[in-house]
């Protein structure tokens, strides 16, 4: 499917010298899922063109190029990145011919990964077309395989309204026969009937077309007529209806929660529209109202063949519709002990410093390892290389003061108090996890050590440390929060309004900035357009502070001093942290975009290996010592490794927990 894609970009491309690419990452490293690979070489740096990390700029100039008379195609790396420009898609794009009395179109194609079956957990999970259907002006579109993306997304392209077009990312590597050129197109708002049946409308969008199809093949004593909508908004209302005249039966099999999908509209029409026909209640298969759950837990949440052929039948045999799952306001078992505040007092001295970031490598490493061992889904992003960073932070604040952080955040966890056990638990997927398996390598919390939950959006704690620094003001209680964060989200606008706010109210926060010289998968020179992101600062009349990331004695000064000001009153500062990752952006990017030799010129100033020597020249410890630091490390990592390797899988009955406080 995914070559399909790129097949059907590329075929319109040339067809329509107005067809434009843009997007994160899409020119140069063509595509997080290689979607884009080869459209620069082929059409060029003018028509394919990298972004920085700022949705809210790249879907606002989409607007405007369109209405200048291009037709871009934009990749939104992730569905969940939608909500970062929700304004520019319902506000502007979806409402520019209405506003402008029909005399501007907006031929926009907003493409984005959604939906489950990865493991990767609640922010990179969901399939979103329930967010957009009620808007008017939208188009939504969700493909079920190779053929049907070639033809959808060339029909989006010529179109002249904007299209959501959802790419469900499990099943980019799914073959099939995909006939190109002009007899391969699937013209939007017609669906198609995937399989002839007698006895059961089902209706399916996305990969769920693949499990009806699967339950359809169990049900050997069912005659099931499956539908592939292909477009959700506007649907195909004379085939659907069509179908249930034929069939008497109805059952809609959806990847979102049961609240709110886009099933119950098409339920609805079945029930007014074809009332006469309907010889059961409409039915509906849904996830639960749930976030998404991590790992192995998502089996629990996603609609399957099996559960769907369950609800066909006692639709055929007894008229039933599927109950909804729910959790009978069971608000959830206290969360497993996930933090030891007595860890940030080892950080008062040297050689607890040390042992820290020893300890940090070595999980960081064994991460990669449990991942390559097939132990851990989704995705994970390491720092190795960044340890100074996080250890030089954590042991400037204390227990009561908040930090946020982004994805790449094991090192600081563990800075600041998360236990090994509670960390590897948590990325395995189980019950010792820090969130009891639900969450995954990239949401992390320990509130008791000041650790606030962690954000799989770019920049998103930027403003929520901003709120904490608030209520630390109001209640004069002298804490201050921390904002660490890496250089791409130095783009966007949360990282702008959060500094401007945090400089208006002068609150007790600190904007951390770890420069590792690459936003996701491009090199700063290509997304930012100065040296020093410490020099935004001075727009915001607040210190800005250029930091050598490696050593990690110097990050403690520049940190100390900002911490101070911090609590005295003086307002927040920014301090860029030069540093540098030594893996890859996520785990299986080997970083071929890196310049030949910059790893290990880098490595040559390791942050660990600098602070030994620095240890060693001021007499704290000698070879033996340090030695001894890392054996015991050692031997700790492992039995944390070990440890979480044994810790159970979560029951299927805990992704019902902690959602909200009166539960379902």
């Amino acid at each position: 499917m995914r070559e399909a894609i790129k097949l059907a970009i590329a075929d319109e491309m040339k067809r329509d010298p107005s067809v434009v690419v843009f997007g994160e990452d899409v020119a140069e490293a063509g595509g997080v899922f290689k979607v884009t690979a080869g459209l620069l070489e082929e059409f060029g740096p003018d028509r394919v063109r990298d972004t920085p990390i700022a949705e809210t700029a790249i879907i606002g100039a989409a607007i405007g190029a369109a209405a200048k008379g291009l037709r871009p195609v934009v990749e939104i790396m992730f569905a969940e990145f939608f909500g970062v420009a929700l304004d520019q898609i319902v506000t502007e794009a979806a409402k520019m011919r209405y506003l402008s009395a029909g005399k501007i179109t907006m031929p926009i194609v907003l493409r984005a990964s959604a939906a489950g079956g990865l493991g990767f957990g609640a922010q990179h999970s969901q399939s979103l077309e329930s967010w957009f259907m009620n808007t008017p002006g939208l188009v939504i579109i969700s493909p079920s395989g190779p053929a049907a993306a070639y033809g959808l997304l060339r029909c989006a392209i010529q179109d002249d309204d904007p299209v959501i077009f959802l790419e469900p990312r499990s099943l980019y590597n799914t073959k099939g026969e995909v006939r190109n050129g002009e007899d391969g197109l699937w013209p939007i708002g017609t669906a198609r009937i995937a399989r002839a049946g007698t006895d059961v409308t089902v209706v399916a969008l996305g990969q769920m077309v693949g499990v009806a199809l699967a339950a359809a093949e169990k049900l050997t004593d069912v005659s099931c007529e499956v539908i592939d909508l292909g477009t959700v908004r506007p649907w195909d209302r004379r085939t659907v209806l069509g179908s249930l005249e034929r069939t008497g039966r109805i059952a809609i099999v959806e990847e979102n929660p049961f609240t709110g999908g886009w099933g119950a509209d098409i339920a609805s029409a079945a029930a007014s529209e074809g009332f006469e026909y309907l010889d059961a209640p409409p039915a509906r298969i849904t996830c639960p109202d749930v976030p998404v759950p991590f790992g192995a837990l998502e089996r629990h949440y996603l609609p399957s063949a099996d559960r769907t052929a369950e609800a066909i039948t006692a639709l055929v045999r007894s008229s039933t519709p599927p109950q909804r799952a729910t959790a009978s306001g069971r608000p959830g078992a206290p969360a497993p002990k996930a933090a030891d505040t007595s860890r940030r007092a080892a950080l008062a001295e040297p050689l607890g410093r040390y042992a820290r970031m020893i300890e940090i490598r070595q999980i960081e490493d064994e991460s990669m390892n449990l991942y390559l061992e097939g132990l851990i889904a989704g995705s994970m992003h390491t720092g190795q290389g960044q340890e100074a960073v996080a250890v030089g932070v954590a042991a400037s604040l204390r227990p009561t003061d908040m930090v946020t952080c982004t994805y790449r955040g094991h090192g600081l966890a563990l800075a600041l108090g998360l236990t090994p056990l509670a960390l590897i638990a948590e990325m395995l997927g189980r019950k010792d996890g820090a969130l009891g398996g639900k969450g995954g390598s990239m949401h992390l919390s320990a509130p008791e050590v000041g650790l606030l939950p962690t954000f799989a959006i770019v920049g998103g704690g930027i403003p929520v440390a901003v709120g904490a620094a608030y209520a630390s003001q109001i209640a004069k209680d002298g804490g201050v929060a921390v904002a660490v964060f890496g250089d791409g989200a130095a783009n966007i606008g949360a990282f702008h309004e959060a500094l401007n706010m945090a400089a208006v109210w002068k609150l007790p926060v600190v904007f951390v900035c770890e420069n590792n010289l690459y936003g996701e998968y491009s090199r700063i020179d290509k997304t930012t357009p100065l040296k020093d992101i410490a020099s935004r600062a001075s727009a915001y009349a607040m210190p800005g502070e250029v930091v050598d990331g490696q050593d990690i004695d110097v990050v403690m000064q520049a940190m100390t001093r900002a911490v101070e000001r911090a609590r005295a009153g003086g307002g927040p500062t920014l301090l860029e942290m030069k540093t540098y990752r030594y893996a890859g952006h996520s785990r299986g990017d080997p970083a071929k975009y890196r310049p030949a030799g910059e790893l290990e010129r880098w490595k040559e100033r390791d942050p660990i290996t600098l602070y030994g020597k620095a240890l060693q020249s001021r007499g704290v410890a000698d070879d033996a010592r340090l030695a001894a630091v890392r054996d015991d490390v050692t031997r700790s990592v492992a039995a944390a490794v070990a440890a979480a390797k044994v810790s159970p899988v979560p029951d299927a009955s805990s992704i019902f927990e902690h959602v909200s406080s009166r539960g379902q």
